[in-house]
């Protein structure tokens, strides 16, 4: 490990992480070529993998370690950071639509 950059967030979604907040965070991810993990007090999971990211069952409230490894650990870490505390965005307008349907 080189390059470890780590902090902490708090999901703040009212839904906490299911499948959709899964696959941003994954999607947001895989845009960098370092390792990125996401860590709760018990779980640990592959920030690339939606299902494992689920697997961590995180509800709202839930404090998370973002972690990465490679040359653009600081860039992944905030964008996944900026991405959690903000909720998701785009999250509302999807369930919106789920609404309507």
């Amino acid at each position: 490990m080189k390059n470890l950059i780590r902090k902490k967030v708090t999901v703040s979604n009212p839904q906490g992480i299911h499948l959709r907040p899964a696959y941003l965070i994954a999607e947001l991810a895989g845009k960098y070529q370092s390792d990125v993990n996401l860590e709760t007090a018990s779980e640990k999971a592959d920030g690339k993998s939606v299902l494992e990211i689920i697997g961590l069952a995180a509800s709202s409230g839930t404090e998370l370690d973002v972690l990465a490894d490679g040359p653009d650990a600081n860039d992944a870490v905030d964008a996944i950071i900026q991405l959690v505390s903000l909720g998701f965005p785009g999250e509302e307008a999807a369930k919106a639509e789920n609404n309507q349907a």
